[in-house]
């Protein structure tokens, strides 16, 4: 059966001499890996799309008896340029893509992931406040996987998810940031990181995590 999504790369390795295996987050929230033949040949060079937090379409072969399916077709949406040009904002798109990867169970499938995590993605290309940002990612992602971090209230929960919703929210992103002028905001990051793991262990897992503790 061939399907067709637009999807996000989380991430990609070699396979063999000239193929990748990519994991990626569909459109409809599924979590799927998926072998790009041919990926690193000259001619095809495939490797550059599915570089990790790139927006892409893709098409493939599904079977649902194999845990890896066979890509056919594929084209680049967005690779976030501006995000890839600051090791500062990268970090902080890492660890969402990141996140996703390895903080939910293999076959999670969860449309409001992959809406949170785009969301995430297009503020931080375009915004500098990219703590902020990843805070608000971290209370959507506790607040959709049933569980609340005791730093804040079902208010923070309502407003976290309604700033990553909205297309033109510097402001209101500033101001919920003013909720955090009384605290050391990397100090508030370990703590709900902290909460998120008491949780969900994996968590532990995410290694692009050491550059931002």
């Amino acid at each position: 059966m061939v399907k067709k999504s637009q999807a996000i790369v989380i991430k990609s390795f070699p396979y063999g001499n000239s193929s990748l295996i990519s994991r990626l987050i569909l459109e409809d929230g599924q979590k799927l890996s998926i072998i790009v033949k041919g990926a690193k040949n000259i001619k095809n060079n495939k490797s550059i799309i599915f570089q990790s937090t790139n927006l892409i379409n893709i098409t493939y072969y599904y079977r649902e008896s194999r845990e890896i399916q066979i890509h056919k077709e594929s084209e680049l949406i967005n690779n976030f340029y501006h995000i890839k040009k600051s090791f500062n904002s990268l970090k902080y798109a890492l660890c969402v893509v990141d996140i996703i990867d390895k903080a939910t169970p293999k076959n999670y499938n969860d449309i409001n992931m992959y809406d949170i995590t785009l969301q995430s993605l297009n503020k931080i290309e375009f915004k500098e406040n990219y703590k902020i940002i990843f805070i608000l990612f971290l209370i959507a992602f506790s607040y959709h996987n049933g569980y609340t971090i005791n730093s804040f209230s079902n208010c923070h929960y309502s407003v976290a998810l309604d700033l990553l919703k909205r297309e033109n929210n510097e402001n209101d992103i500033s101001h919920f940031g003013n909720f955090f002028q009384s605290l050391d905001i990397d100090e508030t990051i370990r703590t709900i990181l902290m909460e998120i793991r008491n949780n969900i262990s994996e968590i532990s897992k995410v290694k692009s995590l050491k550059f931002i503790n």
